[in-house]
């Protein structure tokens, strides 16, 4: 079972989730109020807002038997000029 879980920030969203037979992969894309969640190359895609506070704008990952390796890519903003 696959979760995404608002503890705060949801603004009365809490839970999302899907069941899985395996989990292969995921990619999380994530900026100031938007967050994409694409499992299994695209399988399964959560799609929502989210509206963080100052002290609370992290992601936590949690489950049980998790193996494998994480990248975190930090993208810049593109400034679009008229």
């Amino acid at each position: 079972l696959f979760t995404l879980s608002f503890t705060h920030g949801g603004y009365g969203r809490t839970n999302r989730s899907v069941s899985l037979d395996k989990l292969n992969n995921f990619r999380v894309l994530c900026d100031t109020s938007s967050i994409e969640i694409f499992i299994n190359n695209g399988e399964e895609v959560f799609t929502t807002r989210f509206y963080p506070t100052k002290d609370n704008v992290g992601i936590k990952l949690s489950g049980e038997n998790l193996k494998g390796s994480i990248c975190i890519y930090e993208m810049e903003a593109y400034k679009i000029e008229n």
